[in-house]
């Protein structure tokens, strides 16, 4: 039944015509797809930005252990202190027991390797030399180098040499972290020594 008009009445009726209707979807897709496309870009910068982060953290956490075990590292006399340019052990205490910890660089695999072997199975061992079991601690690093400080008492200073000889701890350990073009360095200092 057709609409009448109220008696008496100079009202016009309105209403949205089609072609209004279409315009103002189109209008409203246009805007939301926008939006959605500004949040999205977003969302993948941010992960991307947190799982860089999270990578880093895990290479500093790993840098923290490794400071932290040279920091507590002692002399013993069945564990001696060695190391050389990419290689360094020596005997600290993990959990309450004396251990052997090696970490050394492959630069063929671009990979830093640990080793820690408790005193009792060193012991055990008897005679023949326990062979340390290494283990990925640091993959993807481009170079890696260690050096040791001495206080050379002829020269009155103290010099970093790159392999250490001596039967004693350095006073300190300098470890060089060259992971994509970014050198991480650090100098730890043993206070044992």
């Amino acid at each position: 039944m057709p609409r009448k008009k109220p008696p008496n009445s100079n009202l016009k009726l309105s209403a949205f015509t089609l072609i209004e209707l279409l315009i103002t979807v189109a209008i409203y897709s246009i805007v939301s797809i926008a939006v959605y496309a500004t949040f999205n870009s977003g969302m993948t910068v941010w992960r991307r930005a947190k799982d860089t982060n999270a990578q880093q953290r895990q290479f500093l956490l790993k840098i923290e252990k490794l400071s932290r075990e040279l920091r507590q590292a002692f002399n013993y006399n069945d564990i001696a202190f060695s190391a050389s340019k990419n290689r360094i052990q020596f005997s600290s205490v993990i959990d309450s027991d004396i251990c052997r910890i090696i970490y050394s660089f492959d630069e063929n695999k671009k990979t830093l390797f640990r080793s820690s072997d408790k005193l009792a199975d060193i012991l055990a061992a008897d005679k023949k030399e326990l062979e340390p079991k290494f283990s990925s601690y640091l993959p993807d690093i481009d170079s890696l180098s260690f050096s040791y400080l001495i206080l050379d008492l002829q020269k009155k200073a103290y010099i970093w040499q790159e392999d250490w000889k001596q039967n004693y701890l350095p006073i300190a350990v300098k470890l060089s972290i060259t992971v994509k073009d970014k050198t991480y360095a650090t100098t730890i200092i043993i206070p044992a020594a």
